[in-house]
């Protein structure tokens, strides 16, 4: 515990003072870093018997695996979130306890201490942390690539992996709250768009409903093209809509 505890406490302490955080608000985030080992999370689970029931059952969060990424996103988003609202503390805590996640996802559970104690022994890599504050884009999108592509590696490789997540992470979440003007004018570009492809969408939605009650499915096939069409072609609006939230509480 006290080895995993402070590995996770070094990331936070560097990235933390090379971002520019307070010693008060860091106080919250070594809380939240921690705060898995001490109060484990818990995720309810369904079985199925061989005689057909279904049994629900409670367990603890498993930390070190890949099926965790959509639980730290929706983490940092949470700890965005509070941030707007001005509610720091808060805030801090759960980026803390998504960063504990984010550096679990880098070790894997088998060889977990061997590589933690490595780590230990390791420097932590302080300017890959730096470089990672200063250029890494405030974008959630970034971060969602950043976590997709982190799984178990080798100490060196996992140190660096963690470094880059966790200084990514602080800087993003402790970003200004006045989005860029950028991203502003970028997403009132893509409005217009937007609601021209939503209008072209409902309306094939209707028209292959309304075939597909009266048995054309030519009509019906065409309709559904079309509706995926207007989909794929929105993903553009689909992602600066998600820059834009980043900065609406």
């Amino acid at each position: 515990m006290k080895l995993k505890i402070a590995t996770h406490k070094a990331f936070v302490y560097a990235a933390a003072r090379v971002a520019g955080v307070d010693d008060y608000l860091t106080e919250y985030i070594l809380r939240g870093v921690v705060a898995p080992d001490v109060y484990p999370e818990e995720e309810l689970t369904a079985r199925l018997s061989r005689s057909g029931n279904i049994y629900f059952t409670r367990r603890r969060v498993r930390h070190h695996t890949i099926m965790n990424r959509a639980r730290i996103m929706k983490l940092i988003w949470r700890a965005r979130k509070l941030y707007l609202k001005g509610k720091r503390e808060e805030a801090a805590y759960w980026l803390g306890f998504a960063l504990h996640y984010v550096h679990d996802m880098c070790i894997s559970k088998d060889a977990h201490a061997t590589v933690e104690a490595a780590m230990r022994q390791t420097p932590i890599p302080t300017q890959t942390i730096r470089d990672a504050v200063e250029r890494a884009p405030r974008s959630p999108s970034f971060l969602h690539e950043i976590i997709d592509n982190l799984g178990p590696a080798a100490v060196n490789t996992a140190m660096a992996n963690a470094a880059v997540a966790t200084g990514s992470i602080v800087a993003a979440v402790f970003t200004d709250k006045e989005a860029p003007a950028i991203i502003e004018a970028e997403y009132k570009q893509k409005r217009p768009a937007h609601f021209i492809r939503l209008l072209i969408g409902a309306a094939a939605a209707l028209t292959g409903i309304m075939a597909a009650l009266n048995m054309q499915p030519v009509i019906a096939a065409a309709s559904a093209i079309t509706l995926a069409a207007a989909y794929i072609a929105d993903a553009g609006y689909r992602q600066t809509k998600t820059e834009i939230n980043w900065y609406k509480h």
